[in-house]
């Protein structure tokens, strides 16, 4: 059996819409026949809505629950008479006359019955339909919402306005009760609140709450047998079915026991045949719990304190561990001491079985507890190693090492591919880890293989979503659904697969830009090389030819050998050879090749740079400055930071900055830097430094405040130009 724990259709909140992508799998190539909560799919689209998608599924055996859909047997639980019977017991029993609705939310098949049925029971007990004591639909998780509408929109008061609160259901009701609560109100002696479907909300207010019971077990139970008579080709003897809701009398319409007053109860339980049938009934007790409460009831008198205490644990400890409502363990014991028993049992038994129903609960509660601390536990260290996913491939071994203590013995990873196919990324069966993925078509559960010896048990398909995107789903096989685990599953995968999915749109996006960065290097270097002698020769050709024509030429090529020069620096394929030489090594061919006026010392400490390149960068300089602003003014100076040279022009009007964008200026810029020099632009000057070397032979900065001169034996004079900045060594 497979369980698909879908959204409701398009529905937003919660990106719940996302959930659905996995109905798609719902067809005859996985399943025989489906069952289908068709009225839960409603609340964000119509009821016809629901319908077209039902029809989807006409290949299938269906049986549909909630809803009618045509030419399937359908089964469907009395809402209508439930809610009309709760309202019933406050008017009658309890003489309610201002009775106030909280409405489900709209397009929901069965909030609608609802609704209906409050506004009929009104009519036929000829009590006022007061609009403004109805809310408007809302959400089955915003009880508070509603009762704040009535409350601070409409400036109703509780007690006042309206003595009874009837919700659509019990969440509604618990999370107006709650509301309620904290305003001060008490319940049910300032107003009584009823809902619907006998849920464990009903339970949480400071009093139990009176509801109707949705009979869940028996749609479930009477939905299988439809189904299976569908699928073994047997007529079934009833196509539709109605299941009545029970009326939950508890104590928050001002009862005290469910069976009412002791008049009321003596009808009902007065003989020990009656008492012995409606226990067995409220109990939902199987065959083995039948015989012993029989037993208990037929010999209780006769027994011993021990035997009686002994059975009634044993009975009351497994139902409360299933859910049962302890308030009925309390109201069995007293309709028993009403009608019942005997003195000495009241003496000697009553009180001791008071104590151990309270023990009995507790114990419960704490084993509950428990057991709900160790899951947490087991999935926490899930979501921890989850944390470290950086690929796919390692999810199906932490699954297996985690899932397993939770039940979940056998997980199946798949997500979604293209248009035909999904991805089956792996899984576990017991000891046995799948790690090899493997393609195969989307409207598959599984791959073929897989699917044909998945064996027999309940697999729950959990979807797969996180921001909007649906990922895919993990089918697990389990013995006991938890819906909360599930979620927290859902969420923790969820999350570390798109965190699988972002790393590897990284690594791809990184190794996409290094194959493009060296493409590009390898572009560049190839390029330049290749147009290095052409170029070369060109210029020479252009000198040769002279005149005006041949300056421009001459020109032109330059500019592109530098733009090439300057691609192949950003691409990391411009190297240079750095060597010690004296700076009048750089200084001389500039003073020979233009109109500078050079001011500065002649003697000054080596460098440690490309000589070729830095002259290449320094002509590029003065060329910029004579073109456009005419003579120029070399001037040299020492510091910490190095030797400064400073190009100024002689025309105070020129700015250097005007030529910025200027390629060849970029390539001078980007040879200096890449010297571990520096290079500005200041008013009318381009001011380069050039760092000293250190004792490694590197032009780096110095690392310290202190500069050493260090000199050869014998040779103790200190140049003038490094008085001021050194300490003699």
């Amino acid at each position: 059996m497979f369980v698909f724990p879908g959204g409701r259709l398009e529905y937003q909140e919660n990106q719940e819409y996302l959930r659905n992508a996995i109905y798609s799998l719902v067809n005859t190539d996985n399943l025989d026949g489906v069952i289908t909560w068709a009225s839960a799919l409603g609340g964000a689209v119509s009821v016809s809505e629901v319908q077209a998608f039902l029809n989807n599924i006409d290949d299938l055996a269906c049986v549909c629950i909630g809803m009618k859909k045509e030419g399937c047997p359908g089964i469907s639980f009395d809402a209508y008479s439930g809610v009309q019977s709760v309202m019933l017991h406050c008017i009658r029993e309890h003489r309610a006359r201002k009775l106030a609705f909280l409405r489900g939310p709209e397009n929901h098949y069965s909030a609608e019955d609802r609704y209906r049925a409050y506004c009929d029971t009104l009519d036929q007990t000829s009590l006022l339909f007061d609009p403004r004591l109805v809310s408007d639909p809302f959400s089955w998780s915003e009880g508070r919402g509603a009762i704040e509408q009535l409350l601070e929109e409409r400036n109703l008061t509780p007690g006042r306005d309206f003595d009874t609160l009837v919700c659509a259901s019990d969440l509604m009701m618990f999370d107006a009760g709650k509301y309620l609560e904290r305003l001060g109100y008490s319940i049910p002696e300032d107003l009584r609140i009823v809902g619907y479907n006998d849920s464990r909300e009903s339970h949480l207010l400071k009093v139990p709450c009176t509801t109707a019971r949705m009979p869940v077990n028996e749609l479930a139970r009477m939905s299988w047998n439809l189904l299976s008579g569908m699928l073994a080709e047997e007529d079934p003897s009833c196509f539709d079915l109605l299941l009545p809701s029970q009326p939950i009398i508890r104590q928050s319409c001002g009862c005290t026991y469910s069976l009412g007053s002791e008049q009321q109860a003596r009808r009902v339980v007065g003989s020990l045949d009656l008492f012995q049938a409606w226990v067995i009934q409220v109990f939902d007790a199987n065959e083995e719990e039948q015989e012993r409460i029989k037993k208990l009831i037929r010999e209780a008198s006769l027994q011993h304190e021990s035997e009686v205490l002994a059975l009634i644990s044993q009975l009351s400890y497994r139902f409360l561990d299933r859910g049962g409502d302890p308030s009925l363990l309390t109201e069995a014991l007293h309709w028993y001491c009403t009608f019942f028993a005997t003195l000495s049992f009241k003496a000697l038994c009553a009180g001791p079985i008071r104590d151990l129903f309270l023990r009995q609960r507790d114990l419960v509660a704490h084993e509950h507890a428990y057991q709900r601390s160790l899951q947490a536990s087991i999935l926490n260290t899930l979501k921890c190693d989850l944390l470290g996913v950086r690929t796919l491939s390692t999810i199906p071994s932490l699954l297996a090492k985690h899932l397993g203590a939770l039940g979940l013995d056998a997980g199946y990873l798949v997500l979604y591919g293209d248009e035909t196919n999904n991805t089956f990324i792996g899984g576990y069966a017991d000891s046995l880890v799948m790690e090899r993925k493997q393609q195969f078509p989307k409207h598959l559960l599984l791959p073929q293989g897989l699917l044909d010896h998945l064996g027999q048990g309940v697999h729950v398909v959990e979807p797969l979503f996180m921001d909007n995107q649906p990922l895919g789903y993990l089918i697990l096989r389990t013995t006991l659904f938890s819906g909360s685990v599930m979620e927290e599953l859902r969420t923790a995968l969820s999350s570390a697969i798109k965190g699988a999915f972002l790393l590897d749109a990284a690594n791809r996006a990184r190794e996409d830009a290094e194959r493009a960065q060296r493409s590009r290097s390898e572009f560049f270097a190839n390029v330049g090389e290749g147009l290095k002698t052409p170029l070369e020769t060109i210029l020479s050709i252009a000198k040769q030819a002279g005149g005006e024509i041949g300056k421009q030429i001459e020109e032109q090529i330059r500019s592109a050998t530098h733009l090439l020069d300057l691609s192949l620096s950003h691409s990391g394929n411009l190297e240079l050879e750095n060597k010690v030489c004296n700076p009048m090594t750089l200084i001389t061919p500039l003073i020979t090749s233009f109109p500078l006026i050079y001011e500065g010392p002649r003697e000054m400490p080596a460098l440690c740079v490309d000589t070729e390149r830095l002259i290449q960068s320094l002509t590029i300089i003065c060329e910029y400055i004579v073109r456009e602003g005419g003579e120029m003014r070399l001037q040299t100076a020492l510091s910490r930071e190095g030797l400064q040279l400073c190009f100024a022009s002689s025309s105070s009007s020129w700015k250097a900055t005007m030529g910025s964008q200027d390629p060849s200026l970029s390539l001078a810029q980007r040879i200096i830097l890449m010297s571990h020099g520096s290079f500005s632009l200041h008013d009318n000057a381009v001011v380069v430094q050039l760092p000293l070397p250190s004792l490694m032979g590197e032009s780096n900065p110095p690392s310290s405040d202190t500069l050493f001169f260090i000199t050869a034996d014998g040779n103790e004079q200190l140049p003038e130009v490094l008085h001021s900045f050194f300490c003699f060594l």
